[in-house]
C-alpha cells in the first residue's frame, strides 16, 4: 500500500538508518510524505487563501480608503463632510484595511516569526542560510 497523505497526525517513525540522508532515502523509497517536501504546507490552505483574499481587497480599496482618510484629516473640510467620510470609511470591508494583513512564510504559510525582508519564517530562513542559499547572510560568530 502507498501512503496517500498524513492529515492532522503527529507521527514519529524510528528507523535503523545510520544517518539522516539514509533515513530520507528510505522514506522516499516508501513514498512517505515529509515536512521537507516542496509541496508541504504547515498552515491550513484556507488560512493562506484568506490572506490572498485580504491582499486583493486592500489593493482594490486602497485609493478610496486613502481619499477618505485624507478628507477626514483635512482642516478645510467641514464637520459634516468629515462625519460622512468616517461613515463611508466604516462601510468599506474590514479586510480592505492593510493592518488586517499578516505576513506569512512563502514556504510553510507560518504566520509568526516571519522576516519581512526575506518573506520566510525563522525556521526556513535558518535552513536556507545554513545551506548557503541566502547571499550575504551567515550565522553570527563572535
Amino acid at each position: 500500500d502507498q501512503v496517500d497523505a498524513l492529515r492532522g497526525m503527529d507521527i514519529s517513525i524510528a528507523t535503523n538508518a545510520r544517518s539522516d540522508a539514509e533515513a530520507r532515502a528510505l522514506f522516499e523509497a516508501f513514498n512517505f510524505p515529509s515536512a521537507t517536501d516542496p509541496g508541504f504546507t504547515m498552515a491550513k490552505q484556507c488560512m493562506i487563501n484568506r490572506e490572498v483574499k485580504r491582499a486583493k481587497l486592500v489593493k482594490k480599496y486602497a485609493a478610496r480608503r486613502a481619499e477618505l482618510k485624507k478628507l477626514i484629516a483635512s482642516p478645510r473640510a467641514s464637520f459634516e463632510e468629515k462625519q460622512l467620510a468616517v461613515t463611508k470609511l466604516q462601510q468599506l470591508p474590514r479586510d480592505s484595511s492593510s493592518s488586517r494583513q499578516t505576513t506569512r512564510c512563502a514556504l510553510t504559510g507560518r504566520s509568526h516569526g516571519v522576516y519581512r525582508k526575506f518573506g520566510l519564517g525563522r525556521n526556513k530562513l535558518r535552513e536556507a542560510t545554513m545551506r548557503g542559499d541566502v547571499p550575504g547572510l551567515r550565522k553570527a560568530s563572535w
